[in-house]
């Protein structure tokens, strides 16, 4: 019987797990469909993923990559920000005020209070123009990171085989993945 990478039990229970996101656009033929993550795995690990997608949420939406089952992007997960698809088209909407507001779907926008995940927006308006610049925060949290070393571990089981996965010299890799222990660092300018 086979191991799961992750957890190192025999696994009975297979199931499907995409190298990559599903809603990062990974490809069919990038799955695992032999049982080399269990299903209790690739559960208990999909919240790393959502970590991954949503600190790529701008760079989604402004590309228009469909989100898992073909739903429009749509940024949802940032508090005083919101972003998706209307009546009248595509939108962003951004709160900066004092109080709540709703976006054009009718959902809450906090106001901006300085949070991790909160975008500080500035408009300046000249003539008949107005300039909007923010700065979004990547790769900050540790959830990203360790949804980041979750596909380079897929990555490396899929394109080396399972059985170099599972060699213990990786379990520092695993321990971060799964249980969060330690910290690695991911370099970008």
């Amino acid at each position: 019987m086979e191991k799961c990478i992750w957890c190192l039990h025999p696994n009975q229970d297979t199931a499907e797990e995409h190298i990559i996101p599903e809603a990062l656009g990974c490809p069919q033929e990038l799955t695992f469909k032999d049982g080399t993550v269990c299903r209790s795995c690739n559960n208990k690990l999909a919240y790393l993923d959502r970590a991954v997608i949503d600190d790529f949420d701008f760079c989604l939406f402004q590309a228009g990559v469909k989100r898992k089952h073909n739903k429009l992007p749509s940024i949802k997960s940032r508090g005083n920000l919101s972003a998706g698809y209307g009546s009248e088209g595509k939108f962003m909407a951004v709160n900066m005020g004092p109080g709540s507001v709703l976006d054009p779907l009718g959902n809450p926008l906090i106001p901006f209070k300085g949070a991790e995940r909160h975008i500080n927006a500035k408009f300046q308006t000249d003539n008949k123009i107005t300039k909007i610049s923010y700065d979004v925060k990547f790769a900050m949290n540790k959830k990203f990171r360790r949804g980041i070393y979750k596909i380079a571990f897929n990555s490396l089981a899929f394109f080396l085989g399972r059985d170099k996965a599972l060699l213990c010299e990786f379990n520092s890799i695993r321990d971060f993945v799964v249980k969060g222990r330690g910290d690695r660092v991911i370099f970008m300018k």
